[in-house]
């Protein structure tokens, strides 16, 4: 009797060692599992609007966007089949984006361009007085010429920023004249206006 209460004892005095041990090697093996959190709001980036509200106008075989915000007055040319449609950002009637729109059927074939881009050059220096030319060039984008300058307003000894783009189509000859004035530079998206003109 008593070696078989020996006998016991000594199984579960083992037994108690053997689940101890086996407890200590679990917690030292156990894997540690990373804390994986959500996303923050704060890193994700909102998309890239260049401006809205926007409204469109189509015409003249073209469409353009600018702020809701802007007016325009639109000034109809039969001689031409076109007209000329000027959109003011502000009251000043120097920030502005004005497009000409001529049927190339009524205007005897397609202009030259070289020509016309001079034309307007001559027309901005009786305007302003004096220019610094920036650029005056065919290009190879979406348009066919490209020309632009600097120009102060003495009244004002404002100074100003002026680009010109020249684009002929089959049907239509265009010129997109945008200008703003320098302190006006970050203060509406003129590039991005000027990149939604299509041909429709």
């Amino acid at each position: 009797m008593q070696i078989k209460t020996k006998r016991l004892l000594l199984l579960l005095v083992t037994a108690t060692s053997l689940l101890g041990n086996l407890a200590v090697g679990c917690e030292q093996q156990a894997p540690t599992m990373p804390l994986i959190l959500p996303p923050s709001e704060e890193t994700v980036a909102p998309p890239i609007i260049p401006f809205s509200p926007y409204s469109t106008y189509s015409h003249w075989g073209f469409s353009i966007s600018v702020p809701s915000s802007w007016s325009f007055v639109e000034t109809r040319n039969p001689e031409t089949g076109g007209g000329i449609i000027d959109l003011f950002a502000s009251s000043s009637a120097f920030n502005s984006l004005s497009i000409t729109a001529s049927s190339i059927e009524k205007t005897d074939g397609v202009p030259d361009i070289a020509v016309e881009a001079q034309r307007q050059l001559e027309k901005a220096q009786k305007l302003w007085g004096s220019i610094k030319l920036l650029d005056n060039q065919p290009v190879e984008d979406d348009w066919d010429w490209f020309l632009s300058f600097d120009s102060v307003l003495e009244s004002k000894n404002e100074k100003y920023h002026t680009e010109i783009y020249f684009k002929t189509t089959q049907s239509h000859f265009y010129i997109v004249q945008l200008s703003f004035a320098e302190a006006d530079r970050d203060a509406y998206p003129w590039k991005e206006v000027v990149e939604t003109f299509t041909i429709s």
